[in-house]
């Protein structure tokens, strides 16, 4: 993985923006001229002067929130979307290029409530299948469920990926969601390619607000309908300012919630058209944030009371996130506690936070104090091969992506509102490692 720079002229330019195109859209009655940000021109800001912008679409929704809007009939929800990557003429690598499979999102509303015990996709334990196979492809590359503890009437999230040919066609398979209460979920679902596509869910306003990005991959024009979040028909909420997408064409809607959403907590997100298609995903929610990283040495210390030239000159170029990995802490290196580093360095700190790996992270207590950190690695540039081919490794011979979504899913449930993350590498392998970690 390459660590991103930058530098605060970049920093700017994302939240001129930013600030930019919210001003297009305008989410509450008739078009307005955006404020103003500085009735004097201020020569120190890169901002000033502002121009004042005149909305090009609008919306008016009937409700503040979605405190009071109905709940989702009970029901299951898919999606199927393909993988992408370049063709060889643009990007030639040693890997192929994906053609067969891709990845499922199922949404179902949970029959009872308790602690996971087991899922199964057509009758295969998702938790085993991160062990030795000699398939290939295997049935399913990596899979994940969320929640841990299920609510009867909640929705559950259950996406998985695989490169089998038999999800190209119109394939019927059965979910079958176990607790220690009972079965929350039993069903059949069928899986189809959708025009409409979520391209990209996220909050705003410190999870007050969902955000919805929508795309239209058909050749005709679809028009928004229903917008249906976390269980609630939350339409009458949504700011759908330009509800008829064109083909190719991209839409915003955004949706003040009831109550701010928690990192780690589940979304979904179902919206359907008059045309009777639907765009379906699920996830967890990740906290809003952009940390400009660097993979540091060994020796580096780039923080406080560690090295502070270096953590000077990090800071410098608009570096906010270190990497904490194995060797950091050793006596011959920076000679630290990675504990007392977490909380007391980066957890009391106001701009700087640590990406944690996983390999230290498994000697952490799970008790540690998360502030400090931004994300879990589950691995770097894991995607190079599809099955763990050292032979000295306990997974020898297991599907890497399956791997990856195990390490995912052991930090999951010891540290909930962290988000895990994996470095990728290749062009033709990107795909089917893509979800087995949150980022």
């Amino acid at each position: 993985m390459v660590p991103v720079s930058s530098r605060p002229s970049v920093l700017w330019l994302a939240s001129a923006l930013v600030a930019y195109a919210s001003a297009l859209v305008a989410c509450a009655g008739p078009a307005e001229k955006a404020p103003v940000a500085s009735e004097a021109t201020d020569s120190a800001s890169p901002l000033a002067p502002w121009s004042p912008l005149t909305a090009i679409a609008s919306c008016s929704p009937t409700a503040a929130n979605t405190c009071d809007l109905p709940t989702v009939a009970a029901g299951t929800w898919t999606a199927y979307r393909k993988d992408a990557s370049f063709p060889d003429a643009i990007y030639n690598e040693y890997t192929d290029s994906p053609s067969d499979g891709g990845r499922v999102h199922v949404l179902a509303t949970a029959a009872a409530s308790g602690t996971l015990t087991t899922v199964t996709i057509d009758g295969i334990d998702i938790h085993t299948i991160d062990t030795p196979t000699a398939e290939e492809p295997p049935p399913l590359d990596w899979a994940h469920v969320w929640p841990i503890e299920v609510v009867a009437g909640q929705p559950i999230w259950v996406s998985f990926h695989s490169r089998s040919s038999r999800w190209d066609r119109a394939h019927t398979a059965r979910l079958v969601v176990e607790t220690n209460s009972g079965t929350a979920v039993d069903t059949d679902f069928t899986v189809a390619e959708s025009p409409l596509q979520l391209t990209s869910v996220t909050t705003a306003q410190g999870g007050a607000t969902r955000v919805l990005f929508l795309r239209n991959d058909g050749t005709a024009p679809l028009t928004l309908d229903r917008i249906l979040l976390d269980g609630i028909d939350a339409t009458d909420a949504a700011c759908i300012a330009t509800p008829t997408l064109e083909p190719g064409a991209v839409a915003r809607v955004t949706v003040p919630l009831c109550t701010a959403a928690s990192p780690g907590s589940l979304w979904s997100a179902i919206v359907t058209t008059t045309e009777g298609m639907a765009a379906v995903a699920g996830g967890r929610m990740i906290p809003e944030s952009f940390p400009i990283e660097a993979w540091n040495n060994t020796t580096e210390c780039p923080w406080p009371g560690g090295n502070d030239a270096n953590a000077e000159a990090m800071s410098a170029m608009g570096i906010d996130t270190h990497y904490l990995h194995g060797g950091v802490c050793n006596d011959d290196a920076c000679n630290c506690d990675e504990q007392t580093l977490i909380e007391t360095i980066y957890g009391a700190s106001d701009s700087l936070r640590t990406l944690v790996t996983r390999g230290v992270a498994r000697d952490l207590p799970d008790t540690l104090s998360t502030t400090g950190i931004a994300a879990f690695s589950t691995g770097d540039e894991s995607d190079g091969e599809l099955f763990e081919e050292d032979p000295e490794s306990p997974d020898f011979g297991a599907p890497k992506p399956a791997i990856g979504a195990r390490e995912s899913r052991i930090l999951w449930e010891r540290f909930p509102e962290v988000p895990t993350f994996n470095g990728g590498m290749t062009n033709g392998h990107i795909g089917t490692f893509a979800g087995m970690a949150d980022i």
